[in-house]
């Protein structure tokens, strides 16, 4: 079953009208008198495409009772890492449930975009994300902002921080048994990992170290392997 998501209203009984984007996905993937969702505003109803005239409409039939997002607040705070790599984080942590991506720079980055380049990768993130939530059937698409500094990091909130260092198993607990229910964040650093500096920085800010493994985690690893822990968690509590 395919997912659209709109941008104006819809109720049972509505026709939906699929943007020319839409209709051109609808078209390549010859959708013709199937169930489809429709999603606005956090609400999904299923309904029937078919092909008019002029492009693509669904006759809204019924509304989805049931929810697909995590019970609260998910951030995960990802270091700029290489392109490929970390567009895959973007479209495996939507498909967890992730509710917000904040990009940042720390002292390992490697990637470190001007705001001309900065401007057409956040257009692109934002792409990847409706195309992940969509494929995934997502209520909400996570949110994904500008690029911060590490300081800026620092005072995002939420009830429970935490952050991946390679160095901490033998000295932090295990992700999964430092989880307590409430809003998360969750920080993982660049390729070259965090310095020392950061760590502590991090920690003075409140965060609590954790650690992955015996084994040390391509940040990209990291990344899926925190969102899965979180969402394995959740899932179990609500």
């Amino acid at each position: 079953m395919y997912q659209f998501f709109s941008d104006t209203p819809v109720q049972t009984g509505d026709r939906y009208i699929l943007t020319q984007e839409q209709a051109h996905h609808a078209r390549v993937l010859r959708l013709s008198e199937e169930t489809v969702r429709i999603v606005y505003a956090g609400k999904g109803w299923y309904g029937t495409i078919s092909r008019t005239d002029n492009g693509y409409e669904v006759l809204i039939e019924q509304e989805d009772d049931k929810g697909r997002e995590l019970a609260a607040e998910v951030i995960l705070a990802m270091a700029l890492i290489k392109r490929d790599k970390f567009e895959l984080v973007l479209q495996k942590a939507a498909e967890l449930g992730v509710t917000r991506i904040i990009p940042f720079v720390s002292e390992r980055c490697v990637i470190r975009p001007d705001r001309k380049s900065s401007a057409r990768m956040l257009e692109r993130w934002q792409t990847i994300l409706a195309e992940a939530s969509a494929q995934c059937k997502r209520d909400v698409i996570p949110e994904i902002g500008e690029t911060m500094t590490f300081a800026q990091i620092q005072k995002i909130q939420a009830d429970h921080r935490y952050f991946g260092y390679e160095n901490g198993y033998e000295r932090s607990p295990m992700l999964g048994e430092a989880f307590r229910s409430g809003s998360q964040l969750v920080l993982i650093g660049p390729e070259g990992g965090l310095s020392e500096t950061e760590c502590t920085a991090l920690q003075q800010a409140g965060y609590t170290m954790v650690s992955f493994g015996r084994r040390i985690l391509r940040a990209e690893t990291a990344a899926i392997y925190a969102m899965s822990v979180i969402s394995d968690a959740m899932e179990r509590t609500e």
